[in-house]
């Protein structure tokens, strides 16, 4: 849960469960997934709100830096996570397949592509890149 200025957690039995960055990969691997952030990709200001909450979270988890292996992490994470929502919508074959697919292209490939650059930036600091 997340307010202006800090991060809660609401499950604090998962916090010592597993490598801290994964848990970190895979909060932000479903936040990045969540209906909202994919339906609304390519419109500015839900793109500018999943950048800056994604953004917020890992400067309140990690400070000013962000380890280089989070990001590396982050990006296979997000990938992976594209990789497996493409195969599912081919699978079931649901109403207009493509438009979805379309959909999921644009939404995962402008995370990683804000992922990239975000990592290149900062040498390890937490940024919010520009969106196009």
């Amino acid at each position: 849960m997340f307010s202006a200025d800090q991060v809660y957690c609401l499950d604090a039995d998962l916090l010592d469960r597993g490598p801290e960055d994964l848990d970190v990969v895979r909060f932000l691997t479903m936040l990045y997934d969540a209906p909202f952030f994919i339906t609304g990709s390519g419109v500015r200001v839900v793109s500018r709100l999943r950048v800056r909450t994604g953004a917020a979270f890992l400067r309140a988890y990690y400070g000013d830096v962000v380890p280089v292996v989070t990001w590396w992490a982050l990006i296979e994470g997000i990938a992976s996570r594209w990789a497996m929502r493409h195969a599912d919508c081919v699978a079931r074959q649901p109403a207009f397949t493509s438009t979805r697919l379309a959909l999921l292209d644009r939404h995962f490939s402008s995370i990683l592509d804000e992922l990239a650059v975000a990592a290149r930036q900062s040498g390890g600091v937490v940024s919010e890149p520009e969106l196009g």
